[in-house]
């Protein structure tokens, strides 16, 4: 199985192709405001190529949309809805969860795990990222994917 992540480098690209070489990281997507001319051996795409949820016109088809819980926009049966029939995919940035500690952490969990159980409903797709803008923020898969699924029990 190969994971595909996406962050945001800090023209340390070659740090985070060391460091998810380690981690199993087979592919990255490098996530830039202005993409640089430099090649790297990564997807490398313009922030415009993801989705911030701050209003259903967000749910474009197949998109990828992050910022859940960040917005006013509330994640309801409806958004579910949109997001199953454009086949969107959510995406759970690990690098906030490390950003927090104590109750904003537990309040934080609390959310993902009530998007988890609407999205099992829903059946929307999502997917855990790390969204890390240093390589020490990275994560092997199976520590991303143990997150999620401890909080969907």
């Amino acid at each position: 199985m190969t994971m595909e992540d996406i962050v945001f480098p800090r023209s340390n690209e070659e740090e985070f192709l060391q460091f998810g070489a380690r981690f199993g990281i087979d592919k990255f997507i490098f996530v830039y405001k202005n993409v640089p001319q430099k090649k790297f051996p990564a997807t490398m795409v313009k922030e415009s190529f993801l989705s911030y949820f701050s209003s259903r016109n967000a749910l474009k088809k197949d998109a990828l949309v992050y910022g859940l819980f960040e917005t006013d926009m509330k994640l309801n049966q409806v958004v579910c809805r949109l997001a199953n029939e454009n086949n969107c995919t959510f995406l759970f940035p690990f690098a906030k969860i490390l950003s927090l500690s104590g109750a904003a952490r537990a309040s934080f969990l609390g959310k993902w795990s009530y998007a988890l159980r609407l999205f099992r409903k829903y059946n929307v797709r999502a997917r855990p990222v790390s969204f890390a803008t240093t390589p020490w923020e990275l994560r092997s898969e199976e520590q991303l994917i143990s997150v999620l699924d401890w909080l969907q029990e």
